[in-house]
């Protein structure tokens, strides 16, 4: 090998090293990190509404039929546009595309309504679009392109930027798709989250749960890839073997929403609201046309939970926070306490609607440990019949109180500690007597 051969070859060397050196820093697709980043400082998770709605996530609200799920969400949404607090929690003012495929016409009317509420004007400097023609996020790519780019025009227009993209209903939005079938939820799901990275921001997707349903309407894989889900239904109580309920002071149902999933936050925050009718104006034959904005109830000191408590007779908590309840429902408890941590484990896969990590048991494993506990001479068919028809009952009193949780035959239990049941934290106050657990009212209160 000459001279002149080494130095072609030593400019090839050259060569490669330099279009290596030309070539961008590598970037994960993926979202990769190393172990040592596991020690650099944490960024704080990100809220749109603190401890509600996480910033650039995919949120879930579902709700049964005419629980007000939508002026529900509409609220949320211009509250965030507004940046006003919504129920007392922490507002990141941004942007809102607020996609009305259900129903869009109806929905000019609802902010309308919230204007004349709320004494704003047309003026006002709210950063919030509605969209009242509906796009299919099923069927082909070309409508979500379509949607996303008219979503990326109207952030361009915002004073704040895009924070929420609002998709109402998941129905609406997927003309054609089967919400049963696994393989169309997956589809549009990953649509969603196109949308969440395209335009950088969260989006809620609001659905339909049956009448009387404990979970969203369709297939169990629904809400698996959402950071967060909420309930929207009626507040109900018990009274004897009935659930009926809840007015405020004038007269209103009041619905209840609860965070059933929070990924990287508190689950189980709860709100209440009414809706409040408007007058818009009158038609040609002079008849109101109105619509509904929501408002908290109308609750004075006499029907609140607190003096509730403290008006009923005998003490209802202890100074622990601990709940009384009549013997026969602690019995409940203690059984369901005992099963619990006997069988207890997380079922497998995604169609309990039980809170994530929560420990769950049969109805079956739960009435074998009543069974045990219950000290009677009664044969064991007599028995286990008479404890069956008492665990059904208890759950009709526990469930809407917010004692348990239940889906079809899966039980467990909530925050609410129980005395005589768990261990006091604190100093124990002082017992009601006999007399006074007998004469607990049957309406547990929430």
């Amino acid at each position: 090998m000459n001279a002149h051969t080494r130095v072609i070859q030593a400019f090839e060397d050259f060569e490669a090293e330099t279009l290596r050196m030309m070539q961008p820093p590598f970037r994960s697709t993926f979202g990769a990190r190393t172990w040592s980043d596991a020690f650099k400082e944490a960024q704080p998770y990100q809220w749109l509404v603190k401890g509600i709605i996480p910033k650039r996530e995919a949120i879930l609200v579902y709700g049964a039929p005419q629980t007000g799920k939508s002026y529900g969400v509409q609220t949320l949404s211009l509250c965030i546009a507004r940046g006003i607090p919504f129920h007392g929690h922490k507002v990141a003012q941004a942007g809102v595309v607020y996609c009305a495929f259900e129903g869009g016409k109806g929905f000019m009317a609802r902010q309308r309504a919230y204007a004349l509420h709320h004494q704003l004007g047309a003026d006002e400097p709210i950063d919030m679009v509605v969209l009242t023609r509906r796009a299919d996020l099923f069927t082909t790519d070309e409508d979500t392109e379509l949607l996303i780019k008219e979503i990326e025009h109207w952030a361009s227009t915002f004073c704040h930027p895009l924070g929420l993209v609002v998709l109402d209903t998941f129905s609406a939005a997927t003309p054609g798709a089967n919400e049963n079938a696994g393989e169309d939820v997956s589809r549009v799901k990953g649509r969603v989250m196109r949308i969440i990275e395209r335009c950088g921001c969260a989006v809620v997707v609001v659905h339909h749960k049956p009448a009387g349903g404990g979970r969203p309407r369709g297939h169990g894989s629904l809400t698996g890839d959402f950071e967060t889900t909420i309930d929207i239904d009626w507040l109900t109580r018990g009274e004897g073997r009935e659930v009926v309920q809840v007015r405020d002071d004038n007269g209103r149902p009041i619905r209840f929403a609860k965070v059933t999933k929070q990924r990287e936050g508190e689950q189980g925050l709860t709100w209440r609201f009414v809706l409040r009718q408007v007058v818009l104006g009158q038609d040609h034959d002079g008849d109101n046309i109105t619509s509904c904005v929501t408002e908290p109830p109308a609750e004075t000191e006499a029907t609140s939970t607190k003096d509730q408590l403290s008006g009923a007779k005998g003490p209802r908590r202890t100074v622990d926070g601990r709940w009384y309840l009549r013997p026969n429902l602690e019995m409940a408890m203690r059984a369901l306490q005992e099963a619990i941590t006997r069988y207890g484990r997380v079922p497998d896969g995604d169609d309990v609607r039980a809170p994530d990590g929560a420990k769950c048991v049969t109805v079956t494993e739960w009435r074998d440990e009543w069974m045990r506990l219950a000290k009677t001479e009664d044969d064991p068919e007599t028995l286990k019949e008479r404890v069956k028809k008492a665990r059904d009952r208890a759950v009709e009193k526990l469930m809407p109180a917010e004692f348990i949780g239940k889906d079809e035959e899966w039980v467990w239990r909530t925050w609410k500690r129980i005395f005589n049941v768990d261990q006091a934290e604190q100093v124990r106050s002082p017992p009601p007597d006999d007399e006074q657990r007998d004469n607990l009212p049957d309406d547990l209160p929430f």
